[in-house]
């Protein structure tokens, strides 16, 4: 398999370089948090500056579940990779997953226009 990237708007790669700096940022922000509560906890006998601490573990914890759930939803979008070309054939093939019907009509009937020398389905022989 041949890993390689699909061609974006630059307005559309500007989104998708914002979510993943966000989801990474995501990351690092609940780590920082978490030991900014955990470091003030120990370091600490007063009352207000406890509850100080025990407010930045619980949002370490939120931001934590916050960024699995990012991580999560970016599995469950839709994306696509670039495999092998299919014998006898030199172009490489594009599969993209979950990816809303509208498209997908309008790819069969984009197809459905082509010249029979297209490259073959994935899937067919």
């Amino acid at each position: 398999m041949t890993i390689g990237r699909l061609p974006l708007t630059p307005s559309m790669r500007q989104v998708v370089s914002l979510a993943e700096t966000g989801t990474l940022g995501l990351f690092f922000l609940a780590i920082m948090t978490e030991s900014a509560g955990l470091i003030l906890a120990r370091s600490t006998s007063g009352v207000d500056l406890l509850a100080l601490a025990q407010t930045l573990m619980i949002l370490g914890v939120v931001v934590a579940v916050a960024y699995v759930v990012a991580v999560l939803l970016g599995r469950l979008l839709p994306h696509g990779k670039v495999l092998d070309p299919p014998p006898g054939h030199s172009d490489l093939l594009v599969e993209l997953r979950r990816v809303h019907p509208s498209f997908v009509t309008a790819v069969r009937q984009h197809q459905n226009r082509q010249t029979p020398t297209s490259p073959l389905a994935p899937g067919s022989k």
